[in-house]
């Protein structure tokens, strides 16, 4: 916009920011909503957990059976 806005741009630009208000409509959420998906999330899960998981979820008895197993008796 600064490229290509002209004088009108560059005036509503500088009263906007002199104002202390957004500069585009909406930009006050997108800026909380960046800063919520920088905040990076911790994983609990270690490594042998995370194993043991896959295991148990593998041999589940629930497990819907895919492919040649669905098919075989």
């Amino acid at each position: 916009m600064d490229l290509a806005g002209g004088d009108l741009w560059k005036e509503y630009k500088a009263a906007a920011q002199a104002a202390g208000l957004p500069i585009l409509p909406g930009e006050e959420k997108e800026q909380l909503a960046t800063a919520k998906k920088r905040t990076p999330k911790l994983s609990t899960r270690s490594p042998e957990n995370l194993e043991a998981m896959v295991e148990h979820m593998l041999s589940s008895p629930e497990r819907p059976k895919t492919g040649a197993a669905a098919i075989l008796p």
